[in-house]
């Protein structure tokens, strides 16, 4: 840097989700601070509890938070109703801290509205499916390459296995975090959100199939409170109890901050 500490007596008021991304950035606010003179008071909630939160605080003016954590899909309307600011002269005016390019070009897109850039990407999730191996050798299972193929793989391990190892595990709270996976359905059997002239598709056929399909397969074959199930209780599923992990298809977000 040109000097030391050149915002030294700054001071920022930080809200983020609960996330990996969240515990590195706390541990790196020392050297932040040390670099930049900025001390950061940061404040970690459950994700669930974020956009609540800072839509108490947003409406009532409070001021409270100089920078927010929240899903992209929220961007548009915050900026409507002129919750946040957009980045573009801080960019303009201290750009030696700021290199985009370091960014993935479609992440930092969702970020913008107007061609204004309103964040900057902390998280980034890509949709796939994770299967085990070691089972689907032992009941004879093809790799899935459609939707009626995950069903028939989540059925059969339940079934083969006596109900001891859980077919599927998805995302299946309400919100945001359900409709994450549910977007592939949607996509997946010919479905949108919204029609060429920007009303709601989510009257059709096909979302009605897609949804459907999606309830039908965690109802039948997912774990035990499938339906409270977000990010963390995938994780946690994934992670601690392998005998009830099958497959599960992640998300796709970028968070901006």
């Amino acid at each position: 840097m040109a000097q030391d500490k050149p915002f030294a007596g700054q001071h920022l008021s930080v809200l983020m989700v609960g996330h990996p991304t969240s515990d590195a950035i706390q541990k790196m606010l020392p050297d932040f601070t040390a670099a930049t003179g900025i001390e950061v008071d940061l404040e970690v909630i459950p994700e669930a509890d974020a956009t609540p939160k800072m839509l108490l605080e947003f409406s009532s003016g409070s001021g409270r938070y100089d920078v927010v954590e929240n899903n992209s899909v929220m961007l548009p309307g915050f900026v409507k109703s002129g919750y946040v600011a957009p980045l573009d002269e801080l960019l303009s005016k201290h750009g030696e801290f700021v290199d985009l390019a370091d960014f993935v070009p479609r992440y930092l897109e969702t970020n913008k509205v107007s061609d204004h850039l309103y964040g900057l990407p902390v998280i980034g999730e890509s949709t796939f499916l994770m299967y085990r191996k070691d089972l689907f050798e032992q009941y004879g299972i093809s790799v899935p390459k459609s939707f009626d193929d995950i069903e028939a793989a989540a059925k059969t391990i339940k079934e083969k296995s006596n109900g001891e190892v859980t077919g599927i595990t998805m995302r299946g709270q309400q919100g945001i975090q359900g409709v994450y996976v549910w977007a592939s359905y949607l996509w997946g059997m010919g479905g949108s959100f919204l029609t060429e002239d920007g009303k709601s598709a989510l009257d059709s056929p096909e979302a009605a199939t897609a949804l459907t399909r999606f309830a039908h397969v965690l109802n039948e074959y997912g774990p035990v409170g499938v339906a409270n199930m977000g990010w963390v209780g995938r994780a946690v599923t994934k992670s601690t109890s392998e005998r009830r992990h099958i497959a599960w298809r992640g998300g796709v977000k970028s968070s901006q901050w």
